[in-house]
């Protein structure tokens, strides 16, 4: 996180693609919920104050939207029971629409 705030997520994101990109066949995402602030998100599995904003993770993943080296997603540490209005539900969704053609 603090690099993440020291240069901004899409940076970060622009970068992690680069290194992922190169000389594989493949890659994957990985988004543990935990990542997002629960003052926005309270759907997940261990709540950590000043995480990202959904918008904003939502926001760098459009950068991998559409590219044929993406094989996988997975979302973890969903936590229903802690998703009250469905508010992180709905984050998952977006999220996962980032990434679709």
């Amino acid at each position: 996180m603090e690099e993440i705030r020291r240069r901004g997520l899409p940076e970060v994101f622009v970068e992690a693609l680069r290194l992922v990109r190169r000389h594989t066949a493949g890659y994957g995402i990985s988004i543990d919920l935990d990542v997002l602030d629960p003052a926005e998100d309270a759907g997940v599995g261990t709540p950590v104050p000043c995480g990202l904003l959904s918008a904003d993770l939502a926001g760098a993943l459009v950068l991998a939207h559409g590219d044929d080296k993406l094989l996988m997603l997975e979302i973890v540490e969903y936590n229903p029971y802690r998703d009250a209005h469905f508010v992180t539900g709905r984050a998952i969704h977006d999220l996962c629409q980032s990434l679709v053609p």
